[in-house]
């Protein structure tokens, strides 16, 4: 806005680097008033992992950037919490906690994730050690894994929410909560 009050309108290219979580959590609700009050703003989109973000924005790769936050942040990154995402251990039907314990059911580590330390780290409080099956990537591929009974892995409620294979698996519910992500909007 100008000092006499009148409204300015932006206009140009945002680059935008988000994960597809948070393109689907928070996206939407960051673009559509900016699209309502800035018509003339053209978003230009780029969805990837999350844990790309900060390497996108330093690079110049990017202007803006959503992902979940890495527990440490690079001094030349400003952030902006928007909210906070819960995470879920799922299994294929039918089976529970006591499987992976067992090791009869193996784990699928989500590569290239930041939910990755958040795993480890109620792994080590539970003092379990799992077996593990190979990587995966991507949140809905990992379902996909889950769903056909390859193993237990450790999704984001929301993809949990929004997959066609919810009926495949069961959540389980823990004795205490893996920690969630922390997304929000970044810039550099």
């Amino acid at each position: 806005s100008n000092l006499n009050g009148a409204e300015t309108q932006l206009t140009g290219i945002v680059r935008v680097y988000c994960s597809v979580t948070s393109s689907h959590s928070i996206l939407s609700q960051l673009l559509t008033p900016i699209k309502e009050k800035h018509p003339g703003l053209i978003i230009s989109l780029e969805t990837g992992p999350s844990d790309k973000t900060f390497q996108k924005l330093l690079n110049y790769d990017a202007d803006i950037g959503l992902s979940a936050f890495p527990k440490v942040i690079p001094p030349d990154i400003q952030t902006s919490i928007m909210k906070t995402i819960p995470l879920s251990l799922i299994v294929p039907k039918g089976h529970n906690l006591l499987d992976i314990k067992n090791k009869k059911l193996p784990f699928i580590y989500p590569k290239k994730s930041l939910a990755k330390q958040n795993v480890n780290d109620w792994f080590e409080k539970e003092r379990l050690s799992p077996l593990i099956y190979p990587e995966g990537s991507g949140f809905e591929g990992i379902m996909t894994l889950v769903s056909l009974g390859y193993g237990a892995s450790v999704v984001p409620d929301l993809i949990v929410k929004t997959s066609p294979l919810v009926r495949k698996i069961d959540v389980l519910t823990l004795p205490h909560e893996i920690n969630p992500l922390t997304m929000g909007i970044c810039c550099k």
